[in-house]
């Protein structure tokens, strides 16, 4: 059968740019008698691929719908009568919408559309196994905000997808990978998600194996987020409260965006009260001394952040972007206790008072070449602030850290590259970063330069076979009075990813990183925590070098579900972590580079619809590990054992009105050199509903149900030193938060990609 003509639609003519869509469709026959028909097609513009474009086929009242995927394809299975037309439509935010304008008679037809003034169509709900996109880097989930409540945040979406799980410690990879987050580029924090609404977000992409170029050492893997498009111009903003019954819990959390032509801005504040009541009974052997001790801790304190982003449109290939956050908190505390030291008693009592303060201010000049390249100019201030003040009978002990950092990136990033006619991306960059490390206190400081240089590429071999390389490399010089340091570290990472068939998927990971000490680590002034807890940097740690391996098996399931399994194994080299040590018969708790560790295991990822209704999404893990010590100074040298952590989370909606969601978390032992550290399970509920057309969001939290969760269990057992301590926190709560909206809701997205530097520890 012949070719049909091309159609060209011109029934707009004021247009600002016209970009044709080519589209081949290739009709099949599975069956000529069954009638079943495969469609699948291209959707591309001047020979390149165009995303996220929704197709529907429609025969009387058959109604099928896909959408494009990265490379620009789709394709649909259906029972249509094939003697009957076929009618073809095409939706694509800021391209005319075709719909019902092509009848299909041929195998392969061409059509053109013709680009118009963008305008905001109205959210398609997109049904098929298109929801799930797997590349060797990163795995991209689409979001349909019609699976959430209204006013759902973006925190609650990241609990249904496979391998995450949400804590209060930040978003965790696998049970053990604590990922940075990312949202349209610039770096977030747990408070950004709760203020992110799901209608507002175009897709998740989950990377586990990230590059040194998000920097040097991450401590697991990066969650961008990225927001839908919009060219309206509007303003929007919500008043936030939460009360809890118990430890004066309290907050207020206001925010605002505005968006026209030029700018758009968004503004975001939070403040917190939090109190702990701690008591803690610790017992311990060493030297032919017994040591027992028992302490009662009230902790009164309040946190707040700020947060301030503006993007400005300076062309329509070039923008800037400048934003800033401060976060701070300040935490008193009131300890008393007795000690028992071989038979004799005595009280104690001592006041504390920690101060952080941490400011960050980025910006991003992103100017866009041609469609397929992009230049990117970065700077970056970062300053950090740690005071610990403790007062014991006559005694002030004062300890301060500092750290000022500024940073200068430049990155060119090219893509739809043919190398031996592979598709290819790549992105190369420079970066250079100062450092300089201060404690009052002491007179003591350090200055660090450091120079990086990295080549990025992501390469599809064929339809079954991708990969991604990563090459980085910097020279470190850390500098003072007394000494100067040089080195150099070469950290190479690669994910490669083989698709077995169209259910399984195979993939293998591989990454070298590095840690360098914080301000805190190397502060050589000692801080006092209560007469036999005294903590001490180390002035003269190394970074720590990591190499993990990673193998997964992921089989999809029906309904966008997955089951995945995860072979992966940990080394360490001049591990920093926290050890005993004997300063004039006084245990010293101080850091030290202890030699080598390892950590093994296996994690298991399960997601699944129950009933129709409730959205499972469960990890477990098991995992070996491994500390060993060649420093003849630390009291403990060696600790091992498995350990097994768990997550859950259930969520459902009520007729589209009201959510349920239950999460479960246990971690059964935490390891390090020291100590092995024994959890109880979290159980936290969580019910929401709407109110006055969406305008008002009620949230009833209950935190640490039945309070399973407030005690812990330390304990060490190595030759002469032996300790045990029981601590008991109870954080249990029932949280009532309102949020109310206004302004018209709009899409205040941000597209730049801030200076990343993880290569330190900062609290």
């Amino acid at each position: 059968m012949p070719k049909a003509k091309p159609v060209i639609l011109t029934k707009y003519q004021k247009m600002k740019k016209i970009i044709t869509l080519l589209i081949i469709i290739i009709i099949t026959y599975n069956n000529l008698f069954s009638q079943n028909i495969e469609i699948k097609g291209n959707v591309s513009n001047d020979n390149y691929p165009i995303s996220d474009v929704l197709i529907e086929l429609k025969q009387e009242n058959k109604v099928l719908k896909s959408i494009t995927n990265e490379k620009g394809n789709f394709k649909a299975i259906s029972i249509f009568n094939d003697t009957k037309p076929i009618f073809f439509s095409a939706f694509k935010d800021g391209f005319l919408k075709i719909k019902d304008s092509l009848i299909i008679f041929s195998n392969e037809i061409n059509i053109i559309l013709n680009k118009e003034n963008i305008t905001h169509l109205q959210e398609v709900v997109i049904v098929g196994n298109n929801k799930i996109v797997e590349k060797s880097n990163k795995s991209i989930y689409k979001i349909n905000n019609k699976d959430y409540l209204k006013s759902t945040k973006v925190d609650m979406a990241l609990k249904t997808i496979p391998n995450l799980s949400v804590t209060n410690q930040g978003v965790i990879i696998d049970n053990r990978k604590r990922a940075i987050i990312f949202i349209d580029g610039i770096e977030a924090s747990l408070e950004d998600l709760n203020r992110l609404d799901v209608k507002e977000v175009s897709k998740i992409e989950v990377i586990s194996n990230p590059s040194a170029s998000y920097g040097d050492e991450l401590p697991g893997g990066v969650i961008k987020i990225i927001k839908k498009e919009s060219k309206e111009n509007f303003y929007k903003g919500e008043i936030e409260t939460y009360k809890g019954v118990r430890l004066n819990s309290f907050g207020i959390l206001p925010s605002f965006s505005y968006k026209d032509k030029t700018i758009t801005f968004k503004f975001f504040y939070s403040y917190g009260i939090n109190n702990q009541n701690n008591h803690s009974e610790l017992n311990r052997k060493y030297n032919n001394s017994i040591y027992n001790q028992i302490t009662n801790r009230e902790v009164n304190g309040w946190q707040d952040y700020l947060s301030n982003r503006l993007k400005i449109n300076l062309s329509q290939k070039s923008n800037i972007v400048l934003s800033g956050n401060y976060f701070r908190y300040s935490f008193d505390g009131n300890t008393k206790g007795n000690i028992n030291e071989n038979n004799i008693y005595n009280n104690y009592e001592s006041t504390d008072t920690e101060n952080l303060k941490k400011i960050t201010v980025n910006s991003v000049y992103n100017y866009i070449i041609n469609d397929n390249n992009s230049l990117f100019i970065k700077f970056k201030y970062f300053n950090f602030y740690n005071k610990n003040t403790a007062i014991y009978l006559s005694n002030n002990n004062k300890v301060i850290s500092t750290i000022g950092e500024g940073s200068a990136e430049l990155v060119y990033e090219k893509t739809n590259l043919k190398f031996f006619k592979l598709p290819v991306e790549i992105s190369t960059g420079y970066k250079n970063t100062f450092r300089n490390f201060d404690f009052e206190t002491s007179n003591f400081n350090i200055s660090q330069y450091i120079n990086s240089l990295y080549f990025n590429t992501d390469v599809t071999l064929n339809d079954k076979i991708s990969f991604f390389t990563s090459f980085f490399l910097d020279n470190t010089n850390n500098k003072n009075l007394t000494s100067n340091q040089n080195y150099n570290n070469f950290l190479p990472s690669i994910s490669v990813l083989y698709k077995l068939n169209t259910n399984y998927n195979l993939k293998f990971d591989y990454s070298k990183k590095t840690t360098r000490p914080n301000a805190n680590y190397l502060n050589p002034n000692p801080i006092f925590i209560n007469p036999i807890y005294t903590l001490q940097g180390n002035p003269n740690l190394l970074p720590q070098i990591k190499n993990s391996y990673e193998l997964s098996l992921t089989k999809k399931l029906k309904n966008n579900n997955s089951i995945s399994a995860k072979l992966f194994d940990e080394s360490y080299k001049n591990l920093i972590t926290e050890t005993f040590t004997d300063i004039n018969n006084n245990i010293v708790n101080t850091y030290n580079n202890i030699g080598s560790a390892n950590i093994s295991g296996i994690n298991l990822s399960f997601t699944s619809k129950l009933f129709k209704k409730i959205d499972l999404n469960m990890n477990n893990g098991l995992n070996y590990n491994y500390y060993k010590s060649n420093s003849t100074q630390t009291l403990v040298e060696q600790n091992q054992g498995f350990s097994f952590n768990s997550n859950l989370n259930l969520y459902a909606m009520i007729k589209e009105k009201i959510s349920l969601n239950l999460n479960f978390n246990y971690n059964s032992h935490n390891y390090d050199l020291i100590q092995t550290t024994e959890f109880r399970p979290l159980l936290t509920f969580d019910v929401e509903t709407n109110f006055f057309k969406e305008k008002l969001n009620v949230k009833l939290s209950y935190f640490d149900m039945f309070s399973l969760y407030d005690k812990t269990k330390n304990h060490t057992n190595y030759s002469n030193f032996n300790q045990s301590i029981i601590n008991t926190n109870k954080m249990t709560n029932l949280n009532l938060t309102l949020i109310y909206s206004f302004g018209k809701s709009f899409s205040d997205r941000f597209n730049n990609q801030i200076i990343n530097n993880e290569d330190i520890k900062t609290k």
